[in-house]
């Protein structure tokens, strides 16, 4: 026996606005995240690997070669100085081969391993870490991180709160400082930006670099990794079977 389906005309479904007073926490672009401590053996692994690499970051800008600082991108220049090797603008083939190659190999490690780079090699995943090690020593553990943050502003949450910002702004100076390192000479640059003796791009560098690093670090977190990082983007197509190819 044939079932008849009763059809309904268009024009009787009714079309609702949305409502831009009302706002839906399922949607919401910025919700506070409140990370939980997680031990084990992978995660000592993937702390220490980063903090490796975050000491070999720091490192380098600061060793000698042949009376020179090994490794120096002067810009202003034209010039980058890696140890021995000097290369000049019309050696940038070679740079570019370099990134070709960096860039083929991460995606072939990211096709066979999975989401490796952004959980161990990362900076964004590093100095976030080191973040939330002043966020747990100034505020505590998950549970009083909210609580804290649900209490009227009195002394003992105004010191906390304090604390965090100045070991914040602290790693985010010395991050930037070490940064433009690798561009100007880092001795000068410590020197003179501490006794206000740095040039007005110098200066700006770091100012910068510290605000970027600040705000990365500190309150875009996961917004980075989600919204901003093209390499996001180019994970979502690989691992979705639709566009994969």
């Amino acid at each position: 026996m044939e079932q008849k389906i009763t059809v309904q005309s268009a024009d009787k479904v009714k079309i609702q606005r949305p409502d831009g007073q009302k706002h839906n926490n399922n949607y919401s672009p910025r919700s506070r995240i409140y990370v939980r401590d997680i031990k084990g053996a992978m995660e000592y692994f993937r702390r220490s690997f980063g903090f490796l690499l975050l000491a070999v970051f720091a490192i380098i800008p600061w060793l000698t070669y042949q009376g020179e600082q090994a490794v120096l991108l002067d810009i202003m220049e034209q010039r980058f100085r890696i140890y021995g090797l000097t290369l000049w603008p019309q050696d940038f083939t070679v740079v570019a081969w370099f990134a070709i190659v960096a860039a083929v190999a991460l995606f072939f490690v990211t096709t066979i391993f999975g989401r490796v780079w952004c959980g161990f090699m990362c900076p964004q995943t590093t100095w976030t870490f080191i973040f939330m090690w002043f966020e747990k020593k100034f505020e505590g553990p998950r549970n009083k991180r909210i609580k804290l943050d649900e209490r009227k502003m009195d002394f003992d949450k105004f010191w906390r709160k304090a604390g965090k910002q100045t070991g914040w702004i602290l790693v985010a100076l010395l991050t930037s400082m070490t940064f433009v390192g690798y561009f100007t000479d880092i001795r000068e640059l410590f020197l003179n930006f501490f006794t206000l003796d740095a040039g007005f791009w110098a200066t700006f560098s770091v100012l910068f670099f510290t605000f970027c690093t600040y705000g990365n670090a500190g309150y875009m977190r996961e917004i980075m990794c989600t919204h901003m990082c093209p390499y996001a983007r180019f994970q979502s197509a690989m691992f979705d079977k639709d566009t994969y190819t």
